[in-house]
């Protein structure tokens, strides 16, 4: 059996350690899996990961990292979804470019090849409408708006009304009994 030099720094008991690739670890955390998952395809158990995400901060990093661009990539998916989109198709190189304000004249790609000729306007336009269910997502989670309607009267009698003009004269008639009950201080 050979002798070990002994220049050779001792070794920890124990498996040896698992080396991470921290930007697949932030690739793989870009579609929000659980740690379990993300723990199969790095082919280390869930106590491993676990462990190694308590002591090691650039693990943390990458996961979190991660995990953020993947969300920030979805929230500018649905962002796009929910408005009208103008598409500018070239028909010579076959590319397109999408814009929100309207449609190109020429095909940009083109025109950037070849500045010398003039514009490339050989291209057909799409429109593509914005989608209204992403709208109302949108609108209830960032404006705070509501598909309840909610009315405000007395607690002790329930609104109810026939037409919008017996909603007006019962409006009226409220801020009338209010005047009279507290009527305006004279200075």
């Amino acid at each position: 059996m050979p002798k070990k030099n002994s220049d050779e720094p001792k070794r920890k008991p124990g498996p040896k350690r698992i080396e991470i690739d921290y930007d697949a670890v932030e690739i793989f955390c870009r579609s929000q899996i659980s740690d379990a998952q993300l723990a199969r395809k790095l082919r280390v158990s869930p106590q491993v990961l676990s462990m190694r995400l308590k002591k090691d901060p650039q693990l943390r990093e990458a996961r979190e990292g991660g995990r953020y661009d993947g969300q920030s990539m979805l929230h500018e998916a649905i962002f796009r979804k929910a408005f009208d989109r103008y598409m500018t198709i070239c028909k010579d190189c076959g590319k397109h470019r999408i814009s929100f304000e309207g449609f190109l004249e020429s095909c940009p790609y083109c025109d950037k090849l070849e500045p010398d000729e003039s514009p490339h306007t050989n291209v057909k336009h799409k429109f593509i409408p914005g989608d209204t269910s992403v709208l109302i997502h949108l609108s209830k989670n960032y404006l705070g708006m509501s598909d309840k309607v909610t009315h405000k009267g007395d607690e002790g009698s329930p609104v109810v009304f026939a037409t919008l003009a017996d909603l007006a004269m019962a409006a009226a008639e409220r801020k009338r009994v209010k005047d009279a009950q507290n009527p305006p201080k004279k200075e």
